[in-house]
């Protein structure tokens, strides 16, 4: 969206899906204890994003470690969401499902992203409907924008027979979640 126009951000300026409307925050996992911690050494919580983890830079993933993942965890999904979107919902820029059920991470640029082909992991479908991590691409002039990393620990290891949407990651996950953490990250384009 970096080629759209700032005066076009700023006609969508209150048009935002809101932090409310994250997975992080749905009534099915009210009672997960977020007890995760996701952490970046690219970002700090509430802190802007690297532009190299953007449109506007390589379009890398950033590099995210966990700690806290329970002992009878099986498996971890990851969420990356944008919250500030000018959608009805988040728009989905990552997910990663089958990592390990322990403490652990990713570095950066492990993930695939348009031009990076990244290692093998279980990526579902982005926003875009692309099993890959989509860079942070606000709208100029459409203020700052809230991109929500999320970890759910599921009791479970989950298995898609085609990737998934969030919809259908929601639907797999639901009742299996043991823990979940967040790390938000910010960006925008003036």
């Amino acid at each position: 969206m970096k080629h759209f126009p700032s005066w076009f951000g700023r006609w969508l300026l209150k048009r935002r899906a809101g932090p409310g409307k994250a997975l992080f925050h749905h009534p099915d996992f009210a009672s997960s204890a977020a007890t995760l911690t996701l952490s970046s050494t690219a970002f700090g919580p509430g802190a802007v994003m690297s532009p190299i983890h953007t449109d506007d830079g390589a379009g890398l993933s950033p590099p995210l470690s966990w700690v806290g993942v329970p002992p009878d965890a099986a498996s971890l999904v990851l969420l990356g969401e944008d919250a500030d979107s000018p959608t009805a919902s988040p728009f989905v820029h990552l997910i990663v499902w089958g990592l390990q059920g322990a403490d652990g991470g990713l570095n950066s640029g492990v993930l695939k992203s348009r031009g990076h082909p990244g290692a093998a992991f279980n990526l579902g479908r982005n926003g875009m409907g692309r099993c890959e991590y989509t860079p942070p691409d606000p709208p100029p002039g459409h203020g700052p924008h809230q991109y929500m990393f999320q970890l759910y620990a599921l009791d479970k290891t989950i298995e898609f027979p085609q990737p998934p949407n969030r919809d259908k990651l929601h639907a797999a996950i639901r009742g299996h979640v043991l823990a979940k953490g967040m790390l938000t990250g910010i960006y925008e384009r003036a």
